[in-house]
Order: structure tokens, then C-alpha cells, then sequence
């Protein structure tokens, strides 16, 4: 009886991943053919899609260059060792990877670097370094102003 309920439960829950996968992937050709590569990229890594997916569903597009689809990818602040993953498990060279970072370098590299300042200057940190929440600063405040 378990094992039934545990089947059930694992189909639907299958049933429920691929049916939002479908969701996204029709999206992004639509927000692709209205809005641009970009746009599609972004909102389809908002919607919880990963790059090697995005990158599968969005290589049959009429007339989307892979280096552009990395570049998106780059101005999107994918991980770029996920990008070079998802190009490499989808038969992209590192030629048209590193093109695509270039392309990125060239048109969206105030964004990156805007996004990069915002992250340091919300945690003080680097993004993707781990603080505890129960950090304690050992930091003294003194006033100019001497009170009587």
C-alpha cells in the first residue's frame, strides 16, 4: 500500500515538474520572437529554468547565433560555470562560449558590474560568501558632540 502512495505521489510530482517545464519552454519562444533572446533568457531563469535547459530548448530558434544565446546567458548573471556546461552538454564550442562572454563584456557589462556593487554593498561581502546570521560587529560609535 505504501509503495502505491509513494508511486503516486512520485508520477505526480513528475507530472507537476514537466508540466511547469512546459510552461516556461513555450514562453520563451514567444517572449523570444516578441522581446528578444535577453528578454527570454531572463525570464526563463526567473521562472527556475537552468541554463542547460534554456540552452536546449532555445538552439532550435530560427536565427538565434549560439554566441548570443551565451552572451544573454552572461548578461542574465547565470554562474559562468553552469553556462559552460550547459554549451558543452549541447555541443557548443568553447569558441562561440568565449565569443558569447565577449559579447557580453561589450553590451552588458555595466549591468554586471552594477548587480556585482549591489550584492557587496547589501552583505558587505563577496556574492556567494557565506555569513552567519548571528554575526556579531565589535564596533565602538563615538559622537563628536560631548553632552553636559
Amino acid at each position: 500500500m505504501r509503495t502505491k502512495i509513494l508511486l503516486l505521489s512520485l508520477s505526480f510530482l513528475i507530472m507537476l515538474c514537466s508540466t511547469a517545464m512546459a510552461v516556461w519552454s513555450e514562453n520563451f519562444a514567444s517572449i523570444y520572437y516578441e522581446k528578444g533572446i535577453d528578454a527570454a533568457v531572463v525570464s526563463a531563469l526567473e521562472d527556475g529554468a537552468a541554463p542547460k535547459q534554456i540552452v536546449k530548448i532555445a538552439l532550435p530558434l530560427k536565427d538565434l547565433k549560439r554566441e548570443v544565446l551565451m552572451k544573454a546567458l552572461f548578461c542574465a548573471l547565470a554562474q559562468p560555470d553552469t553556462i559552460r556546461e550547459a554549451a558543452f552538454a549541447n555541443n557548443i564550442k568553447e569558441k562561440k562560449v568565449n565569443e558569447g562572454y565577449q559579447l557580453a563584456l561589450s553590451e552588458c557589462s555595466r549591468q554586471m558590474e552594477e548587480n556585482l556593487n549591489a550584492a557587496l554593498d547589501s552583505s558587505n561581502r563577496f556574492p556567494g560568501s557565506t555569513s552567519s546570521s548571528n554575526e556579531t560587529r565589535n564596533t565602538n560609535y563615538a559622537s563628536p558632540w560631548k553632552f553636559k
